[in-house]
């Protein structure tokens, strides 16, 4: 299913067709907070911390958008490493945190 489509299922696939099982209309997604910068987290243009909402209203435990949901989620990989800041010093090649960067309890 495409959001924002006129796409649906065929007849013959109605049996798995949550929207027709559960009565639910098609949606705009205009529920999904504005606030909220998962599209540019998962294009790279931007890190989890620079998002107004991680580890505030948007964590492991209540994910506001796909990047904290999904297990392989940008935002959810950088909460379990504690990662709080963009903090991450590379060199020759290596990558790793700064040792004075801030973390948060292990969630």
């Amino acid at each position: 299913m495409i959001s924002e489509s006129a796409m649906n299922f065929k007849e013959k696939f109605s049996q798995v067709d949550a929207r027709r099982a559960y009565g639910l209309e098609h949606g705009r997604g205009d529920y999904f907070p504005s606030e909220a910068r998962c599209a540019e987290i998962i294009k790279g243009i931007i890190d989890p911390p620079d998002c107004p909402l991680y580890m505030k209203t948007c964590t492991p435990s209540t994910p506001v958008g796909p990047a904290m949901v999904g297990l392989e989620g940008t935002c959810r990989i950088w909460a379990q490493n504690r990662i709080l800041v963009k903090d991450i010093r590379c060199m020759n090649g290596a990558c790793g945190l700064n040792r004075e960067a801030r973390s948060v309890r292990r969630l």
